[in-house]
């Protein structure tokens, strides 16, 4: 009986949506929300279908004045994208959803509450798929799912730089979770050694000081003293990743490191003093992670 009338639930969603998409974008935006919220426990197949997935797309990808309509559709794939499921099944979902298609709409000229929707069903993609990498047991489904995030990591760094993220996504979760799989990959492919610079360039700008502090900074008042101590506790996990990536991928990171300094200077540090800053904090904390056989070596990225 549930079954049976599940399944009349979501064809009048269905109906609904497809009929009154463009007459009544807020009742489709409407029952799509409700639609998103029973997503985790229907059966999956009543929403990732031949039928309904296109739909879900067309009004995510739809070039009009609908947003809280494509917003609702974008919430709808993300319910998908994070349903819980046994992790070769969840791949073959996400493969198939050819997600790709939405990753235009972040860096496009729409409004931003819509951006930040589609930067959540990005994200929230690319933990799926780390998540499916991690707990596949075959080499094709690892394969696979390498594959899946070295189409979506762009988009990911893109929106970790330019976006807001949503507080369930952890950039540095994440990131570590992605360095974790790169240590299984020696030597390093040519795609993951770029996303090493792309993740270091993260850490770089998600470590420096706003400039607009500057000034509470400098005479360290009350509002100094509160962004000081709230940096300290914020770099903490991003310079353990540094230093994971360091041990990943040593040369990339001490020549990154090393022309961050030499940009860093080159311009007036009146101008720059917090890009100084956070190459030398850089160089601070890759340094206390190095041992005493690699700086007795002589060689490094303080050599030319």
């Amino acid at each position: 009986m549930r079954q049976q009338c599940v399944g009349q639930i979501v064809r009048a969603w269905f109906d609904i949506v497809s009929m009154y998409r463009n007459s009544d974008p807020e009742l489709c935006s409407s029952v799509l929300e409700s639609m998103r919220r029973y997503i985790s426990w229907i059966d999956i197949g009543l929403i990732v279908n031949d039928v309904f997935v296109p739909l879900l797309f067309e009004l995510i990808l739809v070039d009009g004045e609908f947003e809280q309509l494509q917003g609702a559709a974008a919430g709808c794939v993300l319910a998908v994208v994070t349903k819980r499921m046994d992790p070769q099944s969840k791949l073959t979902i996400l493969q198939s959803l050819q997600i790709s298609r939405v990753f235009a709409l972040v860096t496009g000229d729409i409004d931003p509450e819509l951006v930040s929707k589609i930067a959540a069903l990005i994200t929230g993609y690319a933990l799926e798929v780390l998540e499916c990498y991690k707990r596949v047991t075959t080499e094709d489904a690892k394969e696979v799912s390498l594959e899946l995030l070295n189409e979506v990591l762009p988009s990911v760094f893109y929106v970790m730089q330019n976006c807001e993220v949503d507080a369930p996504f952890s950039i540095v979760q994440f990131l570590s979770g992605y360095v974790a799989t790169m240590k299984s990959l020696s030597p390093l492919r040519e795609k993951q050694a770029h996303y090493v610079g792309q993740i270091l360039e993260v850490i770089r700008a998600q470590i420096r000081y706003d400039p607009i502090y500057r000034d509470n900074l400098d005479s360290f008042d009350k509002i100094g003293r509160e962004e000081e101590d709230r940096m300290v506790e914020y770099r903490k996990d991003l310079f353990l990743l540094l230093r994971s990536v360091g041990r990943v991928a040593p040369d990339i990171t001490q020549i990154f490191i090393r022309n961050s300094l030499a940009s860093a200077v080159a311009s007036s540090s009146e101008i720059n003093v917090e890009e100084v800053e956070a190459a030398l904090s850089l160089l601070f904390a890759l340094g206390e992670s190095l041992s005493d056989e690699a700086m007795r070596a002589g060689s490094g990225l303080l050599v030319n």
